[in-house]
């Protein structure tokens, strides 16, 4: 019975060591995947943050864009401006050399007719 009584024990022992090395292995393999799910976590947060800089990004560049654009369009239209008002005056400034010629060329007129009528 006393042997019994020790094999039974023996094999409890080692019954208990195998339990408390499962549990060992049990827990090693909870820390490590704990430790993969953070860097996952991690991982994930960082690429977030990287999409939203960029998308950060891409709004400012659009929105310097956009200005751009607009800053563009302002330009034109004072350009169309400027060059409708320079051609405004550059037809005035014909129409009035004309009428200077026409003067010119009565008194040219005039002067002629009065050196006949003198000769």
């Amino acid at each position: 019975a006393n042997q019994a009584s020790e094999e039974a024990l023996a094999a409890a022992k080692t019954s208990a060591e195998q339990l408390v090395t499962e549990l060992r292995t049990e827990q090693e393999t909870r820390v490590r995947l704990e430790d993969e799910l953070k860097q996952a976590q991690d991982g994930h947060k960082t690429a977030q943050e990287a999409a939203e800089a960029r998308a950060q990004g891409l709004e400012e560049a659009a929105a310097a864009a956009a200005e751009a654009r607009a800053q563009a369009e302002a330009t034109a239209k004072d350009a169309a401006q400027a060059t409708e008002a320079a051609q405004k005056s550059l037809e005035a400034a014909l129409e009035a050399a004309r009428q200077q010629a026409a003067q010119l060329e009565d008194r040219l007129e005039a002067e002629q007719r009065t050196a006949r009528e003198a000769a």
